[in-house]
Parts: structure tokens; C-alpha cells; sequence
């Protein structure tokens, strides 16, 4: 749901969607591969290959666990979304009942 810059919305389904987008960025990003095989990393870096690998997968469980908190994001979103609406609801059928005084 494409925003204008510098604007917002607050309501159920903006809400919701921003979870969806939130879920879609954490599918992306938990696909990351943590398995490099030495072969693969070339002839001529051989000797730093331990290195290597201990840092991409040092990055690479930072980016599961920020996919991990994008997906919990995007639920207490979902959540929200749920109340917001249920609150919106109420708020309507209470102005119903007023004015039909």
C-alpha cells in the first residue's frame, strides 16, 4: 500500500497491510543460505575461507533473527488492526444511537 511521502494512515486495513509487506520482507530475507561449501569460495581466497564463513554465518543469524522480529511486528500489527477496528465499530454505533435520540 504505496503512501504518499511524508503521510500516513491509521486504520484497520492499512494496518494489515503493513503486515503483509512485513511478513513478505521477512520471507525474503529468512531464505539467506548459511551453507558455503570451501569449493565454492575460490582457489585464491582459500586460506581466509574459515573467516569467511564464520562471518556470513554470524550475519547470517542476524538476518533470521531480524526476520523473526519483522514477522512479530507484523502480528502485533494484525492485533492492533483487530482492536482498532473493534474500537472504530463501537465508536459508530454509539454516534448511531445518539443521534437516533
Amino acid at each position: 500500500m504505496a503512501m504518499p511521502e511524508g503521510s500516513h494512515r491509521a486504520d484497520a486495513e492499512a494496518m494489515r497491510a503493513a503486515k503483509g509487506v512485513l511478513e513478505a520482507a521477512a520471507g525474503r530475507v529468512s531464505g539467506v543460505a548459511s551453507q558455503v561449501a570451501e569449493a565454492d569460495f575460490g582457489r585464491g581466497h582459500g586460506g581466509a575461507f574459515a573467516a569467511y564463513r564464520n562471518g556470513f554465518a554470524a550475519l547470517s543469524d542476524a538476518v533470521q533473527a531480524y526476520a523473526g522480529e519483522l514477522a512479530s511486528f507484523g502480528s502485533s500489527l494484525d492485533v492492533a488492526a483487530g482492536r482498532y477496528a473493534s474500537v472504530e465499530g463501537e465508536h459508530v454505533d454509539t454516534a448511531r444511537n445518539t443521534a437516533n435520540r
